[in-house]
């Protein structure tokens, strides 16, 4: 990364809510205490790649991982501890 594009990183940073930044970080935090490697492996996932991605499109993929969490948390305890290996 160049100076240039460095200092433009940081001054949008700096423009971002600090609660809701402080909220964010608390909830990484939270999610790193769970499961740390699981969390290491979710943000080693290829995001750049994704290069022409328009905000609405990023926000529809939030949603979806969302959707996600809600299903994996809804799984009862009974089906959580049965293990089925093909």
């Amino acid at each position: 990364m160049n100076a240039k594009s460095e200092k433009d990183r940081d001054s949008l940073l700096s423009d971002i809510d600090i609660l809701k930044t402080t909220e964010y970080l608390n909830q990484f935090k939270k999610n790193l205490d769970w499961d740390s490697g699981f969390m290491l492996r979710l943000i080693s996932f290829s995001f750049y790649e994704i290069i022409n991605i328009e905000t609405e499109q990023k926000q529809q993929l939030l949603y979806e991982i969302k959707k996600l969490i809600e299903k994996y948390k809804d799984i009862s305890d009974a089906e959580n501890q049965i293990k089925i290996y093909d």
